[in-house]
């Protein structure tokens, strides 16, 4: 089955320093470490490697542990809780800090996952093997699971890439670079998917079996590479995951910044932006003093893919019809990109995000993003975020 290409396409924060980032809960994310997990190759961006990066590398990987981890505690309570109260959470008039809590929590969850309960209280399912969500838990679980690997000699880790300039795009019709008496698509590992594809990624750095990566051609002839302006992508089923160049460049910290978010109440959504725009309100894509996106999202987002095999799912409007966009396609027939009226539009924000989780929510429990923004918003609980992912006061019980 052809490989297939995911993009992390979270955008939240710009670069804060590692100096200032370090110290930030810095006990709490210690005991998350990059390397035990993952194996960043060694080397500068030209050679795919991650030493320039790899700081930020850390410190945003645990700082994305450190968030699916309070998102998959939070959700078991609210899991647990709800069903204890057939959906209704803690008595407001017997414990008023867990009401709070199930507050912040509850409307977070059902705007970004959907309705959590039917009219009797009882959980809605996603299958006939699993709710919603437990399907949320899982996919935190999971990742809290990956955070926590430890140093295990007999098991490798995960290939961690930065840039693509160590893969070589080779089209149908050319010799093998290791087989040069058969075309790249006459190879053991390509065959069929390679001709769909119009041709394979070549590197030399990984085992033979995975030296020949499917998936479609270069889009852009000025930048021939799979990047091409993509924060992240991930090879699905191949242990690959690549940061790219303008995902290097995000933010490593959110927590760095945490203490200058803003809180206003705001009365619409233009109300809102304004607001974000003089400074008096702090959005989750853009926390204080940054603004080209958030590399905890990415990497939340990225292991949507790797843990789940997930793709980015297509938005819909706010009547919950689906969003396309003008854009090329790559017809396996014609084997080439074509024009098309009928692109599909990626959940990219917290309102596509929402509407998806309104009108589709089987999908929403299964979108990256989701889980991204949903993690972000467990990190930063000091903040009631489920108002558009605008940071709010926490509503307090009288």
């Amino acid at each position: 089955m052809a490989l297939v290409k995911v993009l992390s396409l979270s955008s939240m924060l710009l670069l804060v320093s590692y100096a200032i980032a370090a110290p930030v809960h810095g006990s709490e994310i210690s005991q998350f470490s990059l390397t035990s997990y993952w194996e960043p190759h060694p080397g500068s961006l030209s050679e795919g490697g991650c030493d320039d990066h790899i700081e930020d590398l850390k410190v945003s990987w645990g700082e994305a542990c450190l968030a699916s981890n309070k998102a998959k505690h939070e959700i078991k309570w609210l899991g647990r809780t709800g069903f204890l109260t057939q959906g209704k959470g803690p008595s407001p008039s017997t414990d008023k800090e867990e009401r709070e809590r199930w507050d912040r929590v509850y409307n977070t969850y059902i705007a970004l996952f959907g309705e959590i309960y039917d009219k009797k209280g009882r959980e809605l399912r996603y299958s006939d093997h699993d709710t919603r969500i437990r399907r949320v838990y899982k996919f935190y679980s999971m990742m809290s699971a990956a955070c926590k690997t430890k140093p295990n000699p007999k098991k490798k880790p995960q290939n961690l890439f930065c840039g693509d300039a160590w893969l070589t795009w080779i089209p149908v019709g050319y010799p093998d670079p290791e087989q040069s008496e058969k075309m790249v698509e006459e190879t053991q590992f390509a065959e069929e998917n390679a001709v769909e594809a119009g041709g394979i990624w070549y590197n030399d750095l990984l085992d033979e079996g995975r030296r020949r990566l499917i998936l479609e051609p270069p889009t852009n002839s000025n930048d021939p590479k799979i990047c091409n302006g993509e924060l992240a992508c991930t090879f699905v089923g191949q242990s690959i995951v690549i940061w790219c160049p303008p995902g290097l460049s995000q933010a490593p910290s959110v927590l760095a910044t945490e203490a200058r978010i803003k809180s206003v109440p705001f009365t619409s959504e233009l109300d809102a932006m304004a607001k974000v725009k003089d400074g008096t309100l702090t959005s989750i894509y853009s926390p204080p003093g940054t603004s080209g996106g958030d590399m905890i999202a990415t990497w939340i987002h990225e292991m949507g893919h790797h843990l789940m095999g997930w793709i980015d799912e297509q938005a819909v409007n706010r009547r919950g019809k689906r969003k396309w966009k003008k854009g090329h396609d790559w017809d396996t027939r014609k084997q080439k990109w074509v024009a098309s009226e009928k692109t599909e539009v990626l959940v990219t924000s917290w309102k596509l995000a929402s509407q998806l989780a309104t009108w589709d929510p089987d999908k929403a429990v299964m979108n990256p993003e989701n889980y991204a923004f949903f993690g972000m918003a467990m990190l930063l609980d000091d903040w009631d975020w489920h108002h558009g992912g605008y940071a709010q006061p926490i509503k307090r019980v009288p």
